[in-house]
C-alpha cells in the first residue's frame, strides 16, 4: 500500500513500496516503446501524454545532452509519471555512458506517483539505481536539502500569474505547486507568470554545491530577455541555450491574457505568439488576437484541435554563478 510518512501534521514522502496492484489500478494512457529499444516498456500516466509538444522538445533535449547526465543524481521538479529518467537510463545505456547514480522524483500530483515507482521498478531497480518519490511541493523538497551535489536538476513547472484564473474558471495552476505561497522577493516575477519558477531557482541556489546542472524550459510568452535577466539575478549562469526550430501549439487551458499588458513593448522586436498558416511557415500574432483565440476556444472545451496559437519554447542549463546574485534575499 502507500505509506506515508507523518510529521507536523503533513505528508511527507510517498515511500518506494507500492503495491503492484496499485500501480495497475491507475489509468495509463498508454504503453512507450523506447526508439533505441523497441523491447522498453515505459508507462505513461494521463496526465503527461507523449505528444505534449512541451514533453517532446524536453525528452528530444534531455537525449542530445545525456552525457550530462552521466554519473550523476537525476533529480526532476515535477517529475511526474517518472519517464524522463527512464529514457534517460536508456539513453544512457545506448551510448555506453556510466549510469546516473538515483533518481529523486518530486511531484505534488499524487495521481501519477504509482505509474512512476511502476516505471522506476521495472527499469531503475534492476539496474541497482535507487529511486525515491516525493509526494510534496518542490520548495518543501528545497527546504529539506542540506547541500545538492553531482547532480542534474530537470525543472519544467507551471508558468501562470497566482491567484487569477484561466479561461476554464479554475484557479492558475502554478498555485497548486505552492499553496503556501511564494516568498515576497519573488512575487515581482508574477506579473510575467515566472514567479513560481523564480522562487524554485531562487532557493535552489542556496542549496547547490559543486558539479551542478539546471536543466529547464521556459515559454516564450515571455521575452526572453526577461526571462534571462530573472536567471542571472537569481545567481545562474547560462551554460547552453536552445530555441525550438518551429513554434509549438499554446496549451489551450493556460491562459495568455497576463501578457496582454507587456506584449506591447516587445512583440513588434520579438513575437510572443505565431500562427501556422496553409503553407506550414509561422506568421507573427498579436498577443491580443492570441487571447482573442483562446477565448473562442471555450467551446471546444479548450481542446487542441483547430487551435491555432503558437510560441517558442526555450531550453536552458544552467549552472551556478560563484559570484553574489544581484537578488538581495
Amino acid at each position: 500500500m502507500v505509506d506515508r510518512l507523518a510529521g507536523n501534521g503533513k505528508k511527507r514522502y510517498l515511500q518506494t513500496n507500492l503495491s503492484i496492484a496499485l500501480a495497475d489500478s491507475c489509468q495509463f494512457s498508454q504503453v512507450l516503446l523506447h526508439p533505441n529499444n523497441p523491447a522498453t516498456r515505459i508507462i505513461t500516466a494521463e496526465a503527461f501524454r507523449p505528444e505534449d509538444p512541451w514533453s517532446k522538445h524536453k525528452r528530444e533535449k534531455m537525449r542530445l545532452n545525456a552525457h550530462l547526465f552521466s554519473g550523476k543524481r537525476f533529480i526532476e521538479l515535477g517529475g511526474g509519471d517518472g519517464k524522463n529518467g527512464v529514457e534517460i537510463i536508456h539513453d544512457l545505456e545506448q551510448a555506453r555512458l556510466p549510469q546516473i547514480t538515483g533518481i529523486e522524483s518530486i511531484d505534488i500530483a499524487y495521481s501519477v506517483l504509482p505509474a512512476a515507482e511502476r516505471n522506476f521498478q521495472d527499469h531503475a531497480k534492476p539496474r541497482g539505481i535507487p529511486h525515491v518519490i516525493f509526494s510534496i511541493k518542490a520548495n518543501e523538497w528545497i527546504e529539506r536539502q542540506k547541500t545538492i551535489n553531482d547532480a542534474v536538476v530537470v525543472m519544467c513547472l507551471p508558468q501562470a500569474p497566482l491567484n487569477t484564473n484561466n479561461p476554464t474558471g479554475t484557479t492558475s495552476v502554478a498555485d497548486v505547486y505552492n499553496t503556501t505561497g511564494i516568498p515576497e522577493q519573488y512575487l515581482p516575477y508574477d506579473t510575467y507568470g515566472l514567479a513560481l519558477n523564480a522562487a524554485t531557482l531562487g532557493e535552489l541556489w542556496g542549496k547547490t554545491g559543486r558539479n551542478v546542472f539546471v536543466f529547464i524550459l521556459f515559454s516564450g510568452r515571455v521575452p526572453q530577455p526577461i526571462t534571462e535577466n530573472m536567471i542571472a539575478d537569481l545567481g545562474w549562469e547560462i551554460s547552453a541555450k536552445h530555441v525550438t526550430e518551429n513554434p509549438v501549439q499554446q496549451d489551450p487551458k493556460t491562459s495568455v491574457a497576463y501578457t496582454l499588458p507587456y506584449a506591447p513593448n516587445y512583440e513588434l522586436v520579438q513575437p510572443l505568439f505565431w500562427e501556422q498558416s496553409a503553407s506550414g511557415a509561422f506568421v507573427p500574432i498579436s498577443a491580443a488576437e492570441a487571447d482573442q483565440r483562446q477565448s473562442q476556444q471555450f467551446d471546444t472545451g479548450f481542446g487542441r484541435i483547430n487551435f491555432n496559437v503558437h510560441h517558442d519554447l526555450i531550453e536552458y542549463i544552467l549552472v551556478k554563478k560563484q559570484s553574489s546574485r544581484r537578488l538581495q534575499l
